[in-house]
């Protein structure tokens, strides 16, 4: 189904930006990387997470679980 109602239609929308991202490692300190309850409660930070920022603003970091990196991320070749 593409419409709610008969007025609206529903389309589908990718980020244009590109997210930076590295493995998340034990040694990491954590206060400045934003963790969300649910992965807290799922037992992150673990390995295979990672910590994504914008390269425009790499003080704003947050971890991303490996589930989600895995099911939605894919890497972007080239060069940083």
């Amino acid at each position: 189904m593409n419409q709610i109602g008969r007025q609206v239609r529903i389309r589908r929308y990718r980020r244009k930006e590109e997210i930076v991202m590295y493995p998340w490692r034990a040694s990491q300190r954590m206060d400045s990387v934003r963790i969300s309850s649910e992965a807290i409660e799922a037992g992150s930070p673990k390995d295979g997470d990672m910590v994504a920022f914008r390269s425009g603003d790499p003080d704003s970091r947050w971890l991303v679980e490996h589930r989600d990196f895995v099911d939605n991320w894919e890497e972007v070749k080239g060069e940083f």
